[in-house]
């Protein structure tokens, strides 16, 4: 499966558990369809065969169904049963709720791997969020696992690998963020 767009800076959670793209987007072409996981949708596939005209797609705006999608370049320790990602900023938080389920995909490697459902979720400046839950996020998980680090070291190495992947001024440590604690599905 091709991955789905992974410019979610446009993506919106609304009230109701639907989610929307802001009507820029739309103008520029994209739907909430191009930004979800879910591989054959109903409602795209409904809206394709019943409209010969492919503007048709541009209406559809908000939908019930989707798919939100998490990109990892990382990814050592996301086979793990339960672990966190961090995320610089706090929209994730706005657009996940515990229950929801989001799609992971391996960015580096252009493919789509599990689907998994939000345990928790937290927000508050990048340093305490770290100080709190760096030791369960996926990448240093499988480090401590390996000898790689100590547990202590756990924040300091994190930050180190957000600066790598958001550069320093983005990934400071005065900065909001997102921690999403994410579980397997059961079979």
């Amino acid at each position: 499966m091709k991955l789905p767009n992974m410019d979610t800076a446009r993506i919106k959670r609304l009230d109701n558990d639907h989610f929307t793209v802001d009507a820029l987007s739309t103008f520029n072409g994209r739907t909430i369809c191009d930004h979800c996981a879910i591989p054959k949708c109903k409602t795209r596939n409904y809206i394709k065969r019943n409209n010969k005209d492919e503007d048709a797609l541009l209406k559809v705006q908000t939908c019930n169904a989707f798919l939100p999608t998490l990109g990892f370049s990382v990814l050592a320790g996301l086979d793990l049963d339960l672990w966190n990602t961090v995320r610089v900023g706090g929209a994730w938080a706005k657009r996940l709720t515990p229950g929801k389920i989001v799609a992971i995909a391996d960015t580096k490697n252009k493919v789509m791997r599990d689907n998994m459902r939000v345990e928790t979720v937290f927000t508050g400046t990048l340093s305490g969020m770290l100080d709190l839950h760096a030791e369960n996020n996926h990448a240093i998980k499988d480090e401590i696992s390996t000898g790689k680090i100590k547990h202590h070291q756990a924040p300091s190495r994190l930050l180190r690998i957000l600066k790598n992947a958001y550069g320093t001024n983005i990934a400071a440590e005065d900065r909001d963020a997102s921690v999403i604690y994410l579980k397997k599905l059961d079979s």
